[in-house]
C-alpha cells in the first residue's frame, strides 16, 4: 500500500473514531440527563398520588370498605394518573389493573422495601412501571402507576441519527482535506523516488530538493550526500577504466614504430650476410630498443593507469636525443611513408625524462610523417632561447584547419580520418604527447597553415650548468 493511501486511510479512521466516540459520549450524556428527569417526574407523580390516596382512605377500614376504596381510586386516577391501579396486601386487584407487560412479581418483591420501578419497552415507546406500598386506613395495600418515558429514548435515537450524518459529512470533508495533505506530505518522497529511479538508470547528476526540515528533509539530505559519494566513486571508476583503456591504446600505438625497426634489423640479421660491425650494430639496436620498450611500458603504465606525475627529471644531451631518433626513425620513415627525416639539434643539456621525451618526439615525428606526402621532409630543429631549449617538429603536409586545432589533442580524434586509417593512425599520438608534455614540465604549441604544413614546438628547461651558460 502506498504511503499516501496509508496517510489517507489512517486520517479517515482517526476522524471517524474520534467523531463516533464524541457523538456517543454526547448522546449518552444527553440521554442520561433526559431519562433521569423523566424518571424523577414519574416518581414525583407516584408519590403525589400515594399521598392523595392515603389521605382519602384514612377513615376507611380496608377489610369492610373495598367499594369505598375503589371510589377513592376513581376520584384520584384521572389525567396523568389514569393508569393507576390498587392492590391489596395479598396482591389482589382492588381497582384497575397493571399493564400487560408489567413485571408484577418483580415489582411486588421490590415494593416490600419501598417504591420500586422498572422501565420496559413497548410497541412505539417505553413505559416506567412503579409500585409502592400505601396505608389504606387501618390496612396496607399497593399502589401501581405506569408513566410514558419514551421522550429520552426518542431523543437518543434522533441524536444518534444526527451524529451519524455529521460523522459521514465530516469523514468526506476530512477525506478531501487528507488527499491534499497526503499529496503535500508525499511530494518530497515522490521527488526522491524519481531521482532514485533516474540514478539507477545512470543519471548520477540528479539531486532531490530539500523542501522541509523534518525527517523526510533529513532523508533527502542523506540521499543527496550518498548520491554525491556514489557519483564521485563512479567518476573515479570511470577515470580508472579510461586510463586503463588509454594505456592499452597508447602502448599498442607506441609499439608500432620501434617494432617496425626491430623487425627490420632482425630480418637483416636473418636474411643477409653482414660483417661483424654491422651484425653488432643490428643486434645492439634490437637490444637497446627492447630495453627501451620495457622501460616505456612501465612508465606508460604509471602515467596512464596509476596517473603518476612525479617522474624524476635528469640532464640529457640533445646530441644523444638526435642520435637515438635518427637510428630509430630514419629508415622507418623512408620505408613506410617515403619521407625524409632531417634533424638539426644544436648541442645542449636539457632537463627531462629521456624515455618519455623520446616517446613524445617519436609520436610528433610520426604524426608529421603521416601528414606528409611521399618525397617530403619532416624536420626536427632545436635552438637555444632565453626561456629554454626550443624544439620544433615541422612537416610540409596539408596543414590543419583552424576550427580543428582545438580538438587535435583529444584522444582518437583525427583531422583526415581516411588518410590516418590508411597509414595505421589511431588518433592517439598528440593526446599522449600532450600528457607526456605535462609530466616533463612543458607545453605543446601547435601552429598550422593549410597548404603549407604544421609545426609543433615546446620548450625544455636547461640542465644544470647549461642554464648559467645561457
Amino acid at each position: 500500500m502506498r504511503f499516501a493511501w496509508k496517510v489517507f486511510l489512517s486520517g479517515i479512521l482517526v476522524t471517524v473514531i474520534a467523531l463516533s466516540l464524541t457523538a456517543y459520549w454526547l448522546t449518552q450524556a444527553a440521554f442520561g440527563t433526559a431519562l433521569s428527569q423523566e424518571k424523577q417526574k414519574a416518581l414525583d407523580r407516584m408519590r403525589m398520588l400515594s399521598v392523595v390516596v392515603e389521605s382519602m382512605a384514612a377513615e376507611y377500614s380496608f377489610s369492610s370498605e373495598e367499594a369505598e376504596l375503589a371510589g377513592v381510586m376513581r376520584s384520584a386516577a384521572t389525567g396523568d394518573f389514569s393508569s393507576a391501579a390498587l392492590f391489596s396486601k395479598d396482591r389482589r386487584a382492588l381497582y384497575g389493573r397493571a399493564g400487560e407487560s408489567a413485571p408484577m412479581e418483580e415489582l411486588f418483591e421490590g415494593a416490600a422495601a419501598g417504591l420500586c420501578h422498572v422501565i420496559l419497552a413497548r410497541d412505539g415507546g417505553y413505559d416506567m412501571h412503579m409500585l409502592m406500598p400505601v396505608q389504606l386506613g387501618v390496612a396496607t395495600g399497593y399502589l401501581y402507576l405506569a408513566a410514558d418515558v419514551s421522550a429520552p429514548f426518542a431523543l437518543s435515537d434522533e441524536m444518534t441519527r444526527t451524529a451519524s450524518l455529521i460523522t459521514c459529512a465530516a469523514a468526506v470533508a476530512a477525506g478531501a482535506a487528507l488527499v491534499v495533505v497526503a499529496r503535500l506530505l508525499t511530494a518530497p518522497v515522490r521527488a526522491l523516488s524519481a531521482v532514485a529511479r533516474a540514478f539507477s538508470k545512470g543519471d548520477y547528476a540528479g539531486r532531490a530538493e530539500v523542501r522541509c526540515a523534518d525527517e523526510i528533509g533529513e532523508l533527502t539530505r542523506d540521499f543527496n550526500a550518498m548520491a554525491d559519494s556514489l557519483e564521485g566513486h563512479m567518476r573515479e571508476l570511470a577515470q580508472q577504466a579510461r586510463r586503463r583503456e588509454d594505456f592499452v591504446a597508447s602502448f599498442a600505438h607506441e609499439l608500432k614504430t620501434p617494432l617496425t625497426s626491430i623487425i627490420g634489423y632482425a630480418d637483416t640479421l636473418r636474411s643477409r650476410a653482414l660483417d661483424e660491425e654491422e651484425r653488432f650494430r643490428s643486434a645492439n639496436y634490437i637490444f637497446t630498443e627492447g630495453r627501451r620498450l620495457e622501460r616505456l611500458s612501465l612508465k606508460l603504465l604509471e602515467l596512464m593507469v596509476l596517473d603518476r606525475r612525479d617522474f624524476p627529471l635528469r640532464d640529457i644531451l640533445t646530441g644523444d636525443v638526435r642520435e637515438r631518433l635518427t637510428d630509430a626513425l630514419e629508415a622507418v620513415l623512408r620505408g613506410k611513408y617515403g619521407v625524409t627525416l632531417a634533424c638539426a639539434l644544436p648541442e645542449a643539456a636539457v632537463r627531462s625524462e629521456a624515455d618519455l621525451l623520446q616517446t613524445m618526439l617519436v609520436n610528433l615525428i610520426d604524426n608529421a610523417a603521416k601528414a606528409s606526402k611521399e618525397g617530403q621532409t619532416v624536420t626536427l630543429t632545436g635552438r637555444c632561447c632565453p626561456a629554454g631549449y626550443r624544439m620544433d617538429v615541422a612537416d610540409e603536409g596539408a596543414g590543419i584547419p583552424e576550427k580543428e586545432l582545438s580538438r587535435v589533442r583529444e584522444a582518437f580524434y583525427m583531422v583526415d580520418k581516411s588518410r590516418s586509417r590508411a597509414r595505421d593512425g589511431a588518433g592517439l599520438g598528440l593526446a599522449l604527447c600532450d600528457a607526456i608534455a605535462g609530466v616533463i614540465g612543458t607545453e605543446l604549441h601547435i601552429e598550422s597553415e593549410q597548404g603549407r604544413g604544421t609545426t609543433v614546438w615546446f620548450l625544455l628547461p636547461y640542465g644544470e650548468g647549461e642554464a648559467d651558460a645561457q
